[in-house]
């Protein structure tokens, strides 16, 4: 990516805070916990405090509107340190749904808490072994909404739950579900890489908990959502490549093997 000299100076900055703050033995201390604790609490109220969940959110709500690019590079950061943390799952996914998809209300309503850290988000919208949003089948029928969601990103500690579903018309929407309500199971997890996940499981819980976002365009805002999440996924998954990439260089430049750099065997010069 190409960056102004205030995204540079953005990505600079996040660098050297993950560099000191978030090393990548902070997501293998993961590990001691249960499968519930998918980051550390004191680690996320830190990055709420450089700002990161308001860098896209428009002034008029209160936020930094910094743009795409300056989150990319943020994502780029955290994918070469691994930082564990809800900014992919709670900010670019679920407070970015708000966005597409609330009405002003609703946004006025849920965002400052994501802004303050005072609660996350976690967006559900996988319900097979693969991801398809084309085939929701999480529904609500008499005045209840019954169902499963799989590979929820970092439910374990989220508030609340941005879920796709179809309403009573047949039509695509997003309920938002307090994590604690009356018929919310959820059984937390962890990938290989040691990122929390889990599923959740709505055993008819009822609409009077259950808050429909009523902006202008729904499904239009959830298909743009997941443009946008996916594009700073893939920044993400750069900066990790971006890191392994350097290391391997550098350790093929310093280590040594029959008297001769490993660097200098051909097969090992490609890389």
């Amino acid at each position: 990516m190409i960056l102004n000299a205030e995204q540079a100076m953005l990505r600079d900055t996040v660098a050297q805070f993950f560099q000191e703050r978030a090393p990548v033995s902070a997501l293998r201390a993961l590990q001691s916990h249960n499968d519930s604790h998918s980051y550390d609490a004191a680690l996320w109220a830190e990055m709420v405090e450089l700002g990161l969940p308001a860098i896209t959110v428009p002034e008029a709500f209160d936020g930094l509107d910094f743009g795409w690019m300056g989150l990319g590079a943020i994502a780029q950061e955290a994918g070469r340190h691994l930082v564990a943390s809800p900014l992919l799952s709670s900010v670019v996914m679920a407070q970015n749904v708000l966005l597409n998809c609330g009405s002003t209300a609703q946004i006025e309503t849920y965002l400052p808490g994501f802004l303050s850290g005072e609660s996350t988000a976690a967006f559900a919208i996988d319900e097979g072994r693969y991801f398809d949003p084309e085939t929701i089948e999480i529904s609500e029928e008499a005045g209840v909404l019954s169902g499963q969601k799989t590979r929820v990103l970092d439910i374990g500690l989220a508030s609340l739950i941005f879920c796709v579903a179809r309403k009573s018309s047949g039509a695509i929407g997003v309920a938002v579900i307090r994590s604690n309500a009356v018929g919310v199971e959820i059984s937390a997890k962890r990938f290989m890489d040691l990122h929390g996940h889990g599923s959740i499981t709505l055993n008819s819980v009822n609409t009077d908990a259950i808050d429909w976002l009523t902006g202008p365009d729904v499904e239009g805002g959830l298909a743009r959502a997941i443009d946008q999440a996916t594009s700073v996924l893939a920044a993400e998954m750069m900066g990790s490549a971006r890191e392994a990439l350097e290391q391997t260089v550098a350790f093929l430049g310093e280590r040594e093997q029959f008297d001769v750099k490993l660097g200098t065997f051909q097969a090992l010069q490609h890389r």
